[in-house]
């Protein structure tokens, strides 16, 4: 009995041994993952900076180029009001100008009624006497030539 009690001894050292040289590996295993992971978070935490800095510098362009854009709109926005004010300006100064000038028109047109037929008459008149006396010398001249 003394010897089954020995050899349960031995057999339970070799188990603790086993298990101590498990628990060694699997430490020295777990050690080199805790190490990956800390190599792995410090690039991570730094890749982080990065992109805030990054960030916080778009951040500062964007506000300049955002004041830049309102100041433009505004500028433009006074552009548009002169624009109006002169297009205002040009459309009541155009319409006084076509009101000083239709009553011209409308006294050429009064004009040319009563002027055109007599004028035209006279035309008439002149080209049928230019007519006459052109045939009246054609045959003036064929009877002195004969």
């Amino acid at each position: 009995m003394e010897l089954l009690l020995q050899i349960a001894a031995i057999a339970a050292l070799v188990a603790i041994c086993v298990l101590v040289v498990f628990a060694v590996v699997s430490l020295v295993s777990l050690t080199k993952l805790l190490k990956e992971t800390d190599v792995s978070m410090k690039s991570i935490s730094s890749d982080f900076s990065q992109l805030k800095e990054s960030t916080i510098i778009m951040l500062g362009e964007l506000s300049k180029t955002n004041e830049k854009v309102v100041e433009s709109l505004d500028n433009l926005n006074g552009a548009i009001k002169d624009i109006r004010f002169s297009a205002n300006q040009i459309e009541r100064r155009t319409d006084s100008l076509f009101n000083i000038l239709e009553p011209f028109g409308d006294l050429f047109k009064y004009a040319y009624k009563k002027i055109a037929p007599p004028v035209s008459q006279t035309a008439l008149y002149f080209s049928a006497a230019s007519k006459a006396i052109s045939a009246f010398t054609t045959i003036i001249s064929t009877k002195k030539k004969s």
